[in-house]
């Protein structure tokens, strides 16, 4: 017994001295530090988050990412990393807001990125804050997110753009025309604001609709140059009282005239032309020199001036013959009334202070839908149009040396009657035919 308990213990003596030499082994292997030149690449989830928009849309943002020297420094580095993406963003109900992401892999291991916002998306009515660009460094073998936000608020003002055209063989490019404009500032200004401050607002090259809503004007030239008003040039747009504001300009032709962020929305904005020069003038395709938006909803309110003048064959009167295109005995009026104009103002007459003639004229079957003008002053151009085209027409207005014919088209249910201002940009399509009332006609007296 003795023998065999002697031997187990030689063999547990073994067993523990083999166990040994490995662990001494390892004890005299030098530690050394991580390699942080190993490959290793980092994985990014990009999550947008918007504020403010419609609950009930989508909406797709596009993205670009690039590498650059340090968190201060955003120019990108020459032949760095580099690449484009997009997140749609969807409404989620549990958060209340728009969430959509994007995953970047094997972006490489100790570098930094930025990620900037393609081309923000601004949807009509509203206003963006101000995009930040995202930059981060890559650590080896990390994911991480990175959340970017957009806010959104409903906007308030709208942008006014007031354009000059001249045409015609006899339009003169030189010729300068004078303006007036009244509109209302929105309802946030909390004091009568000081209009000739406003040029101090952000840079230009801001859009309109990012970041705050600083007021400005400027003027973009026939040559597309800008000039940006000056301290004087804002005196000529006093405010009367806390928020209307009636201004002054000139325009030539190709001429704009841009006022940002300071109209009131839902509030009248009115434009005149104070002197037509003797052209025949018409806005947003309608005949006349003036044009009002009683309550403007879109973001950007355009009024587009169209002054015309020919220099066409001299006649001392002028005839006018009224056709209807379904024929004149299938038309839905007895008569009609048309109107004679003298350099683009109605012809009126007035002796003792009493009118003798308004220039109009009532066109029925009684006298074969036709009448003549004689003896008319060749010092004025001398056109007509018909009022009051009824609703289901478009009325068009063809010269003829010294004889003009108007026709009025049937068109199809639904279309607006020519001449409604309160829808402009569909009445101007209908209305365009008519505005080529053009000829002068000569003579020196008038009956």
């Amino acid at each position: 017994m003795k023998k065999y308990t002697k031997l187990m213990g030689i063999l547990l003596a073994l067993v523990m001295l083999i166990a040994l030499v490995p662990m001494t082994a390892m004890a005299d292997t030098p530690t050394y530090p991580p390699d942080t030149d190993a490959p290793g690449t980092m994985t990014l989830v990009i999550i947008k988050r918007v504020y403010g928009l419609d609950e009930t849309k989508e909406y797709k943002f596009n993205f670009k990412y690039y590498q650059i020297k340090d968190r201060d420094d955003l120019e990108p580095v020459e032949n760095g990393v580099n690449g484009e993406f997009s997140i749609t963003a969807k409404w989620d109900g549990i958060e209340g807001i728009h969430l959509g992401s994007y995953t970047i892999e094997n972006l490489p291991q100790y570098t930094w990125i930025a990620i900037e916002e393609i081309d923000p998306v601004i949807p009509e009515g509203y206003r963006l804050s101000a995009p930040d660009i995202e930059t981060i460094y890559t650590e080896p073998y990390a994911s991480e997110k990175r959340f970017i936000d957009n806010n959104y608020k409903k906007r308030t003002e709208c942008d006014i753009v007031i354009s000059k055209a001249v045409e015609g063989n006899n339009a003169n490019a030189n010729d300068e025309f004078e303006f007036e404009i009244t509109f209302y500032l929105p309802k946030e200004e909390q004091e009568p604001p000081d209009m000739s401050s406003i040029n101090n607002a952000a840079p230009m090259n801001v859009p309109p609709a990012i970041g705050k809503a600083y007021p400005r004007i400027y003027k973009t030239l026939a040559d597309g140059s800008i000039y940006y008003f000056e301290d004087e040039d804002y005196d000529a747009f006093p405010v009367d009282g806390r928020d209307k504001v009636t201004g002054r300009f000139k325009l030539k032709h190709g001429e704009s005239l841009t006022i940002l962020n300071a109209a009131a929305k839902n509030k009248p904005i009115t434009v005149k032309e104070l002197d037509s020069k003797g052209y025949l003038t018409t806005v947003n395709g309608i005949m006349g020199t003036q044009w009002k938006e009683e309550e403007p909803v879109a973001d950007t309110i355009r009024v587009n001036f169209i002054n015309t003048k020919e220099s066409l064959p001299l006649s001392e009167s002028l005839s006018v013959e009224k056709r209807w295109s379904d024929g004149n005995d299938k038309h839905m009026r007895e008569s009609v009334t048309v109107q004679l104009y003298r350099n683009g103002e109605p012809y009126s007459l007035t002796m003792f202070g009493r009118v003798i003639d308004d220039g109009r004229v009532e066109l029925s079957a009684a006298n074969r839908w036709q009448h003549t003008w004689s003896g008319l002053d060749t010092g004025y151009n001398w056109t007509v149009a018909e009022l009051n085209v009824p609703k289901g027409y478009v009325s068009t207005v063809n010269y003829y040396g010294g004889s003009a014919i108007i026709t009025n088209t049937a068109v199809s249910a639904g279309l607006p009657q020519t001449g409604d201002a309160q829808m402009p940009y569909i009445g101007a399509g209908l209305v365009l035919a008519a505005m080529a009332i053009v000829v002068i006609i000569a003579g020196k007296k008038r009956n």
